[in-house]
C-alpha cells in the first residue's frame, strides 16, 4: 500500500548517503527503491520499512506471536517468519512478484 507515509519513507532511504549506518553501508540503488515501491503498491496493508546494511530494505508486520520480516534486493528477495516466538529462516531467494505474494498472504492469515 503506497500511502505518504510509506512513500515519504522510501524517500529518505533513497537519500541516504555512504557510511549511513556507521559501518560503511552503501546507498540504495534506483531499482532497491524501484522494487520496494512496486511491492508497496500491491499490497493491501502497511508494514513497517527499514533500511539495511545488506542493501536491502526490510518489510515488516505482525502480531503479538508471529511477525514476518522480508528483504527486497535489487534481483528478488529473502523472507524470515517468526510464528509462536520461533524464527522459521527462509534462505531460497524469491522474485519481487512472490514478495507481494508472501506478504498479502502472511497479512490475510495475521490480521491484528
Amino acid at each position: 500500500m503506497l500511502t505518504e507515509k510509506t512513500i515519504e519513507k522510501l524517500k529518505e532511504i533513497s537519500e541516504l548517503k555512504e557510511d549511513w549506518d556507521g559501518y560503511g553501508a552503501l546507498p540504495f540503488s534506483d531499482k532497491v527503491i524501484d522494487n520496494a515501491r512496486t511491492v508497496l503498491s500491491y499490497l493491501s496493508f502497511e508494514p513497517e520499512l527499514y533500511p539495511t546494511g545488506r542493501e536491502s530494505i526490510q518489510f515488516e508486520f505482525g502480531n503479538d506471536k508471529n511477525r514476518i520480516e522480508l528483504e527486497v534486493f535489487e534481483d528478488g528477495g529473502e523472507y524470515g517468519v517468526i510464528k509462536n516466538f520461533e524464527y522459521i529462516d527462509f534462505d531460497e531467494p524469491i522474485t519481487i512478484e512472490d514478495c507481494v505474494a508472501v506478504l498479502n498472504d502472511f497479512y490475510s492469515q495475521n490480521k491484528k
